[in-house]
């Protein structure tokens, strides 16, 4: 009778795992920093950020469960193409270059690019003005593609979005321009730096699918249910990225709905990023370092080398090597994140 009964378990069993891996949303996001998109606060497990709740309730409404699948930014959409994941959602700006590879859902998020100088800097406050001068960016943004276009302008291309504040604030740049929500949430507490000028071009985030995909007619009605009945709109108020693009987008209005509370407010409930008085000026330096390293994981204002790691030593600091845990592989310290990095981009440079 165990004999019998043996294959017919097996058999179940195999057809709960399939059920169970069917049902499952994998979804491929950067989230080493990638504040506010999707990241670990505070050096912990717990991964938040506004599109890490949109993707949670993406699976929901899909009857799925979401599995976040980590890679780096650069390599989402060969990562999709290759079947790693199911979906890409970190801040993947639709446009018909990348719609050559791959499917699009309907836009969830609609912004801008933002021009960032160092305070009181003046004359740069459009593209046109950035004539002549050394603009910071990321690579495979809309924000380069811009640059690029912009007669006179040297971009400078970055891996990460901090380097290239910092950057500026010491000096070795003259503007930094990138998607609103970085600028915000990275350049906004830094006392050493503004947001300037106009809205600079339009984009639009959108879940990256493999072409052809049987998913992309649920994602849609996902969305497009998300955006009908507020559900969006509650989620990047939350964040404080509500406003009239965001209404006009999805017919909502353009008040948020509820205060902001999806990240940690630096002074007197403050967002990050909230300029209207530069709150902050009436903290000291010291205060806002910690405060911004609460919430990114990475003191922006220490400028020292650190090599502590907390008395933890990775194997291979680099010249900028900023006070954060390292990577263990079994009983043997590996080279944290930004090192890694740090190695893989001098390996490219030699």
């Amino acid at each position: 009778m165990t004999r019998r009964l043996l294959p017919v378990l097996l058999a179940a069993f195999a057809t709960l795992t399939a059920a169970a891996q069917e049902r499952a949303l994998r979804w491929g996001a950067a989230s080493d920093g990638n504040v506010p998109f999707a990241f670990h606060p505070d050096e912990s497990d717990v991964l938040t950020g506004f599109e890490k709740e949109i993707v949670d309730e993406l699976a929901r409404r899909m009857g799925r469960r979401p599995v976040h699948v980590r890679n780096d930014w650069d390599g989402l959409i060969p990562g999709l193409q290759t079947g790693a994941y199911d979906v890409a959602v970190n801040g993947i700006e639709i446009s018909d270059d990348r719609a050559r590879s791959v499917d699009f859902s309907l836009p969830y998020f609609r912004g801008y690019e933002q021009i960032v100088v160092r305070r009181g800097a003046t004359g740069m406050r459009t593209l046109a003005e950035l004539a002549g001068r050394r603009v910071g960016t990321l690579g495979q943004t809309l924000a380069l593609e811009l640059l690029e276009r912009t007669p006179g302008v040297t971009a400078v291309k970055y891996d990460q979005e901090l380097q290239a504040y910092a950057d500026l604030a010491a000096g070795r740049l003259d503007a930094v321009l990138l998607d609103f929500p970085i600028a915000k949430y990275y350049a906004g507490p830094d006392p050493r730096l503004e947001l300037v000028g106009e809205p600079v071009g339009e984009f639009r985030y959108g879940v990256a699918l493999p072409k052809g995909s049987p998913l992309k007619r649920e994602v849609d009605a996902a969305v497009a249910g998300m955006a009908a009945d507020g559900t969006l709109r509650r989620i990047l108020s939350r964040w404080d990225l509500w406003g009239p693009a965001q209404a006009s987008l999805h017919n909502q209005p353009a008040a948020p709905d509820g205060p902001p509370s999806g990240y940690r407010p630096q002074h007197k409930g403050q967002a990050p990023g909230s300029d209207a008085g530069n709150p902050h000026r009436e903290e000291s330096a010291e205060t806002r370092a910690r405060l911004h390293a609460q919430l990114f994981r990475v003191p922006m204002f220490k400028t020292e080398p650190n090599t502590s790691h907390e008395n933890t030593p990775c194997s291979a600091p680099s010249p900028r090597h900023w006070n954060h845990a390292p990577r263990r592989r079994g009983s043997q310290t590996a080279l944290c994140r930004r090192c890694r990095r740090f190695r893989q981009r001098r390996s490219r440079s030699s």
